[in-house]
């Protein structure tokens, strides 16, 4: 777990480094990713969720995860979090509100978060 936490740190660090004062929305986007692929995809098997970040000509930002778990529906519709103060279930509301596209595979296992960066 400690090992897991190092790794955040340095995700955290180099889209800091990324995307400069603009790092707030991607570094909770790719928190939230890391969450739900925890949770519901690789369960405590940390070697099993792999994050891979690109950045496309200095203005388009790339973030994927992926995790070894059987996925889930992505036709679920979003939760209607106005209300909702139970615990769990805004973590797709937040992606999807902080990152320009967010897109998962077929399998629901694999979610690309894509951001525009302003030059």
């Amino acid at each position: 777990m400690e090992q897991f936490l190092n790794e955040r740190a340095v995700i955290e660090h180099d889209l800091q480094i990324i995307c400069e004062e603009h790092s707030f929305a991607p570094v909770l986007a790719v928190n939230e990713a890391v969450n739900n692929a925890l949770i519901h995809g690789a369960g405590q098997n940390y070697g099993d969720v792999r994050i891979t970040i690109k950045l496309l000509g200095g203005r388009k930002l790339l973030i994927r995860v992926k995790d070894s778990g059987q996925g889930f529906s992505t036709a679920i519709p979003l939760l209607n979090i106005e209300n909702n103060w139970e615990e769990g279930g805004r973590g797709r509301f937040l992606m999807e509100s902080l990152m320009d596209q967010v897109r998962y595979n077929r399998t629901g296992n694999s979610v690309l978060l894509i951001k525009n960066l302003k030059s």
